[in-house]
């Protein structure tokens, strides 16, 4: 197995790319923006989950241009605090 370079993927033998899984347990080693698939291995859940999340009333996240969403750390991380504290 070789490590893909910059990207959260891992190049198999066989040339394909498999997700890495990666385990965030300090909220400082997150990017100041995230992406769904970000929140989904945050969560560990599903991409289609985090989409989920995504459309639903409160959760904090912005559209860049008219089909990428990104969410800000710190709003997410808020917004999880609150989740917990309900």
């Amino acid at each position: 197995m070789k490590k893909a370079t910059g990207d959260k993927f891992i190049k198999m033998e066989d040339n394909s790319m498999k997700r890495e899984n990666k385990r965030v347990t300090n909220p400082d080693e997150l990017p100041m923006i995230l992406t769904p698939s970000d929140i989904a291995d945050i969560l560990g859940i599903s991409r289609n989950r985090a989409y989920q999340y995504i459309h639903s009333t409160g959760f904090p996240c912005f559209k860049v241009g008219e089909k990428l969403y990104r969410i800000k750390k710190d709003k997410f991380l808020e917004w999880l605090d609150r989740e917990n504290a309900a």
